[in-house]
């Protein structure tokens, strides 16, 4: 491994097979190390299992509370690089990092199964969503996108974003076209994460952003939706047991926004013209930010930003656009 790093971290997970046909679940938390609120909420559903508080009626769940066992035993974002970027299995001889093992001893675990919840918290404050998928890379419809969006709207959360692997792509031929060179296949697999490998094997996934990593409310966020997503898809009965979350209520249909620009930033001196809140809505013309060099940086849609990162690296994404979608949730 890199500088010689033994690997100081075990990847443990536990399945509950029913033996009953149903749909085959894994859920993440850990992927980042310092996002606890999935690692806690997995490890309360661990424990309401072993105690019969929780009784699966069918299909598979596999809990992973750590999926990146050094990250999290750091407590920062990466043990050596980002899990969730380059999640593409190498043979042994290539792999250059921590996470190039733990993606070796994940994938398969991941490609065993149909759906996937994944669970992370955000370095600012942001109301939680979820992220699903609206084509393949190639802009195809995804398959899957119908069961993707139902599971979203079953999980009671107030936004909804998708696009994000179309915009991804859009960057990568922006940055190759600017440097005069083919995008090449390892480019395009730093864009593959957790969700888009499980998507490339046949299956469905959902990331959800359960609020900032010091929001109290994180961890709630996580059990519940992880509990909505087990009765949702038929592995639990609803509401069950003394810690039973109910479905969501009836009310207003979740906000569904579209990725649908990036902007990185370029220079450690590129700042926004002032804090921007996660989702606040921009008009185009809007300032919001002032690169190095004085040039100004304005929203070139009608929309909301998301992702703003002040701390963001030079190469980085600075904020991401969104606009409203009018896709249909179940």
């Amino acid at each position: 491994m890199r500088h010689g790093r033994p690997v100081t971290s075990t990847l443990s997970f536990r399945s509950w097979d029913t033996l009953r046909p149903g749909p085959r679940l894994i859920v993440l938390g850990g992927v980042h190390g310092d996002e606890t609120c999935g690692t806690r909420a997995l490890e309360a559903l661990e424990a309401e299992i072993d105690a019969g508080a929780l009784v699966l009626e069918r299909g598979v769940l596999t809990l992973v509370p750590r999926a990146n066992p050094l990250a999290c035993a750091q407590g920062t974002r990466a043990g050596e690089r980002n899990l969730n970027r380059s999640f593409v299995p190498r043979p042994a001889e290539a792999r250059q990092d921590y996470e190039d093992h733990v993606v070796a001893a994940l994938a398969p675990v991941l490609a065993a199964h149909d759906v996937l919840l994944d669970l992370h918290s955000a370095t600012s404050d942001t109301v939680p969503f979820v992220m699903i998928e609206l084509a393949e890379p190639d802009g195809v419809p995804f398959r899957h996108a119908e069961h993707e969006a139902a599971l979203a709207g079953a999980l009671g959360l107030d936004v909804v974003v998708e696009g994000w692997q179309d915009v991804y792509e859009a960057r990568l031929e922006e940055h190759a076209e600017r440097a005069g060179v083919p995008v090449t296949p390892e480019d395009r697999a730093v864009g593959t994460g957790t969700n888009e490998y499980l998507r490339e094997r046949g299956g469905w996934a959902l990331t959800v952003e359960c609020g900032g990593h010091d929001d109290p409310e994180a961890f709630a966020v996580a059990l519940t939706v992880t509990r909505r997503a087990l009765a949702h898809l038929g592995l639990v009965a609803a509401p069950q047991g003394p810690h039973a979350t109910a479905p969501a209520a009836p009310g207003a249909a979740p906000r569904v926004l579209r990725t649908a620009v990036v902007v990185d930033k370029e220079d450690p001196a590129d700042r926004f013209v002032r804090p921007w809140q996660p989702f606040e809505p921009v008009r185009t013309g809007d300032l919001i930010g002032v690169r190095a060099d004085g040039t100004e940086v304005r929203a070139s849609v009608d929309g909301a930003i998301m992702f703003p990162d002040d701390d963001a690296d030079p190469g980085e994404e600075w904020f991401y656009l969104a606009v409203t979608s009018d896709r249909p949730l179940g």
